[in-house]
């Protein structure tokens, strides 16, 4: 054991760095601890004074016997701060001195922590800040609370709790999903991947689903989203295996996260501007459906594990359609197409055998366009058609 000196106001950076310690006491005169200050030592209680304000990246990460933190006065915890202690069970991020205003990007990624209160003070939680924490099952978050970064509780299987302050302006909770109140709406934040719940209707102000919202909502069979909706982000319904129907309004214009599913066919309105459906060893549906596009573009890339697609359709106003993998045998593309991109040597396969359906005579731009792109990937010009559409 050891006994800051009395008096000492910092711990510069590195200075207890893999030292064999089992435990150590701060003085209440001690402010600051510096960057990898204690990384990688076998500290396994820490409690830091009331009066202490900051600490730098990393300075407490990889304590492989770190069980207990009392983290004091800090008025903000950095980058990866706590990162990888795997053995972290108990935190006491003191909400009775109500000081802490930040955590940040990674700083208590994959501790040990069954309980998480934020307190009042706490205005954001950075990218990744709890992610992976298996052992969570319950969180508190705070009156000031207003931003949670991207994959902020990204793994957290387990949590089965979440509580918002009364007083927040920002955060709410409805039967186990969180919303943040936007400017023009409300963002469905974080759907608890303990749900059971088979069907969602999401609200009517909704106008954004943020990026790993619904991540690993296996009971979800159903899911209904209110025109008005705008975006969908990244990975927004990744692990949703059992979802077989997702309805998407005509109003979204963005979407980067319908992949890793249990859809067969993914339905998108008039108005897109962006799709990006990265397939890299996940699902992938079978039938790709684009209505139509304001300067439209879609992206995919990576060999799905299911296979290619069957089919891909894409209407008018999409102009710039990108296939960095396996195209789909069957591909409709607009009289607005401006650019084709078709992989010459896609992971998992060959594109030869996909036949191509232009909404334009031959010898027009689209067409020009998708025949280059056709040679470009070794295609035959055999499996270029003119696109008419059937009329009952």
């Amino acid at each position: 054991s050891y006994a800051v000196v009395d008096g000492t106001v910092t711990i510069d950076e590195g200075a207890f760095e893999e030292a064999k310690l089992e435990s150590v006491t701060f003085p209440s005169t001690l402010r600051h601890v510096g960057s990898r200050a204690f990384a990688h030592s076998s500290v396994t209680a820490l409690s830091l004074p009331d009066a202490f304000e900051t600490m730098g990246s990393m300075a407490f990460w990889y304590m492989p016997r770190l069980a207990r933190l009392n983290l004091g006065g800090a008025l903000k915890v950095p980058h990866s701060a706590f990162r990888y202690n795997n053995a972290l069970s108990e935190v006491d991020l003191r909400p009775d001195l109500n000081r802490l205003s930040e955590i940040g990007e990674g700083a208590f990624e994959e501790i040990a922590a069954s309980s998480i209160t934020l307190p009042d003070s706490v205005r954001s939680i950075g990218e990744s800040s709890f992610a992976r924490n298996r052992a969570l099952t319950k969180l508190h978050l705070g009156a000031s609370l207003a931003s949670i970064g991207g994959y902020a509780l990204g793994g957290d299987d387990n949590l089965a709790t979440i509580t918002v302050s009364p007083n927040s302006s920002v955060y709410s909770v409805d039967s186990g999903v969180l919303y943040a109140k936007l400017r023009g709406g409300r963002q469905l934040a974080l759907s608890l991947p303990t749900n059971t719940v088979s069907e969602l209707i999401v609200p009517a102000d909704t106008v954004e689903i943020a990026s790993w919202a619904l991540r690993n909502n296996t009971a979800l069979r159903r899911v209904v989203l209110p025109e008005g909706l705008t975006s969908i982000g990244y990975g927004a319904f990744d692990g949703c295996s059992n979802l077989t129907e997702l309805v998407i309004p005509d109003s979204v214009e963005v979407s980067r996260g319908v992949v890793n599913t249990g859809l067969d066919t993914v339905e998108y309105g008039t108005k897109i501007r962006d799709v990006w459906m990265t397939s890299r060893g996940v699902r992938m549906a079978r039938h790709i459906i684009v209505r139509g596009g304001v300067e439209g573009s879609f992206y995919t890339e990576g060999a799905a594990s299911n296979g290619r697609p069957e089919s891909a359709f894409f209407g008018e106003g999409m102009t710039k359609i990108e296939f960095m993998t396996q195209a789909p045998r069957i591909l409709v593309l607009p009289s607005s197409l401006k650019e084709l991109v078709l992989e010459r040597f896609p992971e998992g396969g060959t594109n030869k055998d996909t036949d191509v359906y232009v909404a334009a005579p031959q010898g027009s731009d689209a067409w020009e366009v998708a025949s280059t792109a056709m040679k470009d990937a070794g295609i035959d010009a055999s499996h270029l058609h003119v696109y008419k559409p059937t009329r009952v």
